[in-house]
């Protein structure tokens, strides 16, 4: 209520409040469920010259995709006493390069997955490591190293037609 005088007289006003909107932190993530997989992309920046030749701006150097499994959701009471939205958590595990997820997990809250910047999986990276490792136990796949004993072994040379 807000007290405004015009000339017609003083009288009271009451101002509408205006609705809280949802936030916007939290529509990336609002659909998950356990057993989605999700990745988180770090960028390492620097200088091509290395540590003491700065000029011109940094670039990126490399870049590092890191997939990760939903395991558990819960909601805390606590932390979505006022708001619902802000007590939804999550617990999410690393998978590892055998296609497992690690055995240590970490809480999350929905809204803090898309702030830290993790996105929805752009591959089933589980099938993937799978995938990967049948072909390596079937010989379709080397490994890098088996690139050098390609490189030393004698060469034929090549017959003139």
């Amino acid at each position: 209520m807000t007290w405004v005088t015009d000339g017609s007289g003083p009288c009271w006003v009451e101002i509408p409040k205006k609705k809280p909107r949802k936030s916007p932190r939290a529509v990336r993530f609002a659909e998950i469920k356990v057993g989605d997989q999700i990745m988180r992309v770090w960028t390492s920046k620097g200088w091509r010259g290395g540590k003491d030749d700065f000029k011109g701006p940094a670039v990126e150097l490399s870049q590092t995709t890191w997939y990760y499994i939903v395991t558990d959701i819960w909601f805390d009471p606590v932390a979505g006493q006022r708001n619902p939205l802000a007590g939804k958590m999550i617990a999410i595990s690393h998978i590892i390069e055998n296609g497992e997820p690690y055995a240590h997990k970490e809480a999350h809250t929905v809204r803090g997955l898309a702030s830290e910047g993790f996105k929805y999986a752009d591959r089933d990276f589980i099938a993937f490591c799978r995938e990967r490792l049948s072909a390596m136990e079937c010989g379709n796949v080397v490994g890098i190293g088996m690139g050098q004993v390609i490189r030393r072994r004698p060469k034929v040379a090549q017959s003139k037609l």
